[in-house]
């Protein structure tokens, strides 16, 4: 597996509720939302009164497809599903009289979805997350929550993580979970090209363009992830008449595994560090190694069978 797929989708109404009908919700601040029960599943919606940007409400409904549709994320849900699950999704709003009259959620703002990928690695789950634990993406805050690894600024999300300790199904066992959530309604916008975006505007191509970003960002793809050992060997090999490249490549290498980010930017140049990162993968060496003599593949998102044991 590998493919792109999509997730969770969140739309918006612009709408006003009258007052009775999110009383009773419960309240964070300006924000009233509600969660509703579907085959044992669960969906939500929050309502703003007087959204502080325009001053119009809006009401949102948020839905993880694969859950809603298969009782579980960890199988792939692709985008020609869509017009399967946009009748049951508009079925779970219009049971309600209050939202009877809504138009289809594919009519309606998109304002955020998640786009995924399940990687089947099988025992190296824990080795892949050990050296994404090491890695930076861009000015994102990176947040570590025990088998979870998180890359995160107001627009975005990247996750990775052990999908089985996650949702405990037998299935999901071995599998490595990669999702980009775009997660703020103008990078919707942005993304998908359109002042007005809808559901329906979400494609296999921008899935799978968003999840091989994230896996070039993070040295995932196209270079195998090995030990400073094998490392070592591969860049004297393939410069065997620079000297000083290789030694300041090694000596790069050596400190990224062994030293804090604030010593790395300190000490290596932008234009450096691109050089470097740009000679490493070139080669086929990702820059954040294993600490064990094993090599890790890259990961492939049109990977056709399971090549991992």
């Amino acid at each position: 597996m590998g493919a792109g797929m999509l997730d969770t989708i969140r739309v918006q109404y612009r709408m006003e509720l009258p007052e009775e009908v999110y009383s009773s919700w419960d309240r964070r601040g300006n924000t009233y939302f509600i969660s509703f029960r579907y085959r044992d599943q669960s969906y939500h919606a929050t309502y703003i009164p007087i959204n502080y940007k325009d001053h119009f409400p809006m009401l949102r409904f948020q839905f993880s497809l694969p859950m809603i549709l298969f009782g579980c994320n960890h199988l792939p849900f692709e985008v020609s599903k869509l017009k399967d699950a946009v009748p049951i999704l508009d079925g779970l709003i219009h049971q309600f009289r209050q939202f009877s009259n809504l138009d289809s959620v594919s009519t309606v703002q998109l304002v955020r979805f998640d786009a995924c990928a399940n990687f089947q690695v099988g025992k190296l789950v824990s080795e892949y997350l050990a050296v994404i634990k090491k890695a930076k993406y861009g000015k994102k805050e990176r947040n570590i929550y025990d088998s979870t690894i998180q890359f995160t600024s107001r627009e975005e999300t990247i996750s990775i993580y052990d999908k089985f300790k996650k949702c405990k199904h037998a299935e999901a066992y071995g599998l490595l979970r990669l999702e980009v959530q775009i997660k703020k309604a103008s990078f919707v916008q942005e993304t998908l090209g359109k002042e007005f975006p809808t559901v329906l505007d979400v494609s296999d191509e921008l899935l799978e363009g968003l999840l091989q970003k994230a896996l070039d960002t993070l040295g995932l793809s196209g270079v195998n992830i090995c030990c400073m050992t094998e490392a070592e060997e591969i860049i004297q090999k393939a410069f065997p008449e620079r000297k000083a490249l290789r030694r300041n490549m090694i000596s790069y290498l050596r400190d990224t595994q062994e030293r804090i980010p604030e010593y790395i930017r300190a000490n290596y140049s932008p234009p450096t560090l691109r050089k470097y990162n740009k000679l490493l993968r070139d080669i086929g060496v990702s820059p954040y190694l294993v600490d064990k003599q094993i090599e890790l593949p890259p990961l492939c998102l049109q990977q056709k069978e399971n090549i991992f044991h």
